[in-house]
C-alpha cells in the first residue's frame, strides 16, 4: 500500500497532499485514552497510553478547507466503520471518490471491521462496492476463514 500511494504521489506531485496529524472518528472526543487493541501495540505503548483529540471527519475537512477526498484509507484496528460514520456529510455528498477500508469476512474478528457492515453502511450512500486488495490468508488457523482481512475497494456510484 505505501508503494501504491508513493507511485500516486509521484504521479501526481507533493502540491496536491497535506500531511495532517489528527485522529478521527464517529465523534469529537477530548483527551481520549489511546486504544491501540493489539499485542504489538500493547508491548511498545508508554505506561497510561497517550491522549488524543478525535474529530469527525465532517469537522475536519470543513475546518481544514478539504471539498474533495480522491482517496479515503482507513485501517484502523476494528473502527473504520466509526471513522466513516463520522464522514456521513462527505458521503452523503460524494465528495469522497474512493475509500479504501481494511475489512474482515470473519463474524468475530474484533481487530478488523466487517466487510458487510461497511458495504451495507456505504450503500445507503450510494458507494458500491469494486474489488479486494492486499488479501491476508490466515492458512493455518482452523478458527478463521482462508482469507483474515484485506483491503475492500468502494467508490460513488454512477447515476
Amino acid at each position: 500500500m505505501k508503494k501504491f500511494l508513493r507511485r500516486i504521489v509521484e504521479c501526481v506531485g507533493y502540491r496536491y497532499f497535506k500531511i495532517a496529524y489528527q485522529a478521527v472518528g464517529l465523534d469529537h472526543a477530548h483527551n481520549v485514552q489511546n486504544s491501540l487493541r493489539n499485542e504489538l501495540s500493547d508491548k511498545c505503548s508508554s505506561k497510561g497510553g497517550e491522549l488524543v483529540m478525535i474529530k469527525t471527519l465532517d469537522s475536519f475537512c470543513a475546518e481544514q478547507d478539504v471539498i474533495h477526498i480522491d482517496l479515503l484509507k482507513t485501517d484502523t484496528e476494528g473502527f473504520d466503520l466509526e471513522l466513516l460514520k463520522g464522514a456521513e456529510g462527505l458521503l452523503r455528498s460524494k465528495q469522497i471518490r474512493f475509500i479504501l477500508t481494511e475489512a474482515t469476512f470473519h463474524p468475530d474478528d474484533s481487530y478488523q471491521t466487517s466487510f458487510f457492515r461497511v458495504a451495507k453502511y456505504l450503500s445507503g450512500f450510494g458507494y458500491c462496492f469494486v474489488d479486494l486488495y492486499d488479501h491476508d490468508f490466515v492458512c493455518c488457523s482452523p478458527a478463521r476463514p482462508p482469507l483474515a482481512y484485506c483491503n475492500a475497494l468502494f467508490t460513488a456510484c454512477k447515476n
